[in-house]
Parts: C-alpha cells; sequence; structure tokens
C-alpha cells in the first residue's frame, strides 16, 4: 500500500499509523524535511513572506479571520508549494490512500485526490490520524 501523508509541520512518526507493514511506503509531503525518520519525506521550500504575514496576522483574532480569506493562508500557501512540486505530483497518483492529519494539509491533500480522480485513479483521502488508521484497515 502506498500512503501519503500531507502534513506540513512534518508531524508523522512511526506510531501515527502503526497499522502499516514493511512492505507499505509511506510518503511525508512537508515543508522542508528534516533528515528522515522511519518515511520518505519530501521537503517542500518554505515562503517567507507568507510566514512573516501570517505571524504579524497572529496578533488579533480579527486578523486571523482575515488571513484565512487571503492567498497567505498556511493550507493555500502550502497548497500552492505541492501543486508546483512534480515529485509531489508523482506520488501522489499513485497513492492507494492521502492523510491530512493537520488543517493546512487538508486542502492539498483534497486538491491531489481531485487530480487523481481526473486521472482515472480512485484513492482514499482522509483527515486526521484515526481516520488514517481506521481507512488501512478497511483497506486490507
Amino acid at each position: 500500500m502506498r500512503v501519503v501523508v500531507f502534513s506540513p509541520a512534518d508531524s508523522f512518526t512511526e506510531n501515527s499509523l502503526p497499522e502499516l507493514t514493511a512492505d507499505d511506503v509511506v510518503v511525508v509531503v512537508c515543508w522542508a524535511a528534516d533528515p528522515p525518520r522511519g518515511a520518505e519525506r519530501i521537503g517542500l521550500r518554505p515562503r517567507p513572506f507568507s510566514d512573516r504575514v501570517a505571524r504579524a496576522a497572529n496578533v488579533h483574532v480579527v486578523l486571523r479571520t482575515l488571513l484565512r480569506l487571503s492567498p497567505f493562508d498556511k493550507g493555500a500557501v502550502f497548497w500552492r508549494a505541492v501543486r508546483e512540486s512534480a515529485e509531489v505530483a508523482e506520488v501522489a497518483m499513485r497513492a492507494d490512500l492521502m492523510v491530512a492529519p493537520e488543517r493546512d494539509g487538508a486542502f492539498a491533500a483534497w486538491n491531489a485526490l481531485a487530480r487523481a480522480r481526473r486521472q482515472g485513479r480512485h484513492p482514499l483521502a482522509v483527515s486526521g490520524y484515526p481516520a488514517g488508521r481506521a481507512a488501512i484497515e478497511r483497506l486490507r
């Protein structure tokens, strides 16, 4: 089974999806990956300007809400980085399961799922590790 985890914060550990076996392939898509820890990682290039805008907007609830509606939303920025990566597109196209454990990865996973379906593939996509564990059991 091929699993792609869209986790901007790189929250995946070996215990996140313990149902996986040694034959399963896990690829974590995240911002600038640390050295691999039990799974292949594709590190996307961070966007410093949008990070500065997000930090500036973090001082007030109204600004945070407006940020969510702007192109500087962390989920939208992550999705654009995923969209621009040919490596991520190839990995997502071969996936059997897509997991978005964080809100900012959900939009990227949803768009990767839509792209795969347009190409005639029908992977499963879920939000959160508990749903990912249930999906693995269902796919076995």
